[in-house]
């Protein structure tokens, strides 16, 4: 699966035929990997969706298939090492990294780290009551902001993709 193209069944509510997660409307040359939670839990997917959705706006968010409700199904065809490697050229490729770290999840701090190795600028979103991973917010390299709403966090995704384009 290519980053720009997905199956509209696997849409989440949050986005209608104007604001389709997999359609980027923005900049097609400014990369955005955007993480999540996936195998971690997907109890934020929804939110996931909304910033995808509103990111799509600025530039091709690479990984719009964190925000599917059947992210599973995406890559049911895929071995870890296929996964692995897709997900990597994406990140070698990307110019913004922005994380929803909310969730806990192993996947989402490497690819932090791995951003961070890139030297690409990354923004990590939490939720207000999450208690965050020290190893992130403490890391200098990494911009973390507190969120009370939905909306807020939105708002500093396209705020920070913006600032870096």
């Amino acid at each position: 699966m290519e980053g720009g193209v997905c199956n509209r069944d696997n849409d989440l509510s949050g986005c209608n035929t104007n604001n389709d997660p997999s359609i980027c409307t923005g900049d097609k040359d400014y990369n955005i990997y955007f993480c999540g939670s996936i195998r971690g839990g997907r109890q934020d997917a929804p939110l996931y969706n909304r910033i995808v959705c509103e990111l799509q706006k600025i530039g091709n968010v690479l990984t719009y298939h964190v925000g599917l409700l059947e992210v599973f199904a995406s890559e049911k065809h895929m071995t870890h090492a296929e996964i692995y490697q897709r997900d990597k050229d994406w990140m070698d490729n990307s110019q913004v990294v922005i994380a929803e770290c909310s969730q806990a999840s192993h996947g989402v701090g490497f690819e932090i780290a791995y951003c961070m190795n890139l030297g690409l600028p990354i923004l990590c979103l939490f939720k207000e009551d999450c208690r965050a991973s020290a190893m992130v917010a403490g890391c200098p390299d990494v911009q973390c902001l507190f969120y009370s709403s939905e909306d807020e966090a939105i708002e500093k995704a396209i705020e920070f993709a913006k600032n870096h384009h």
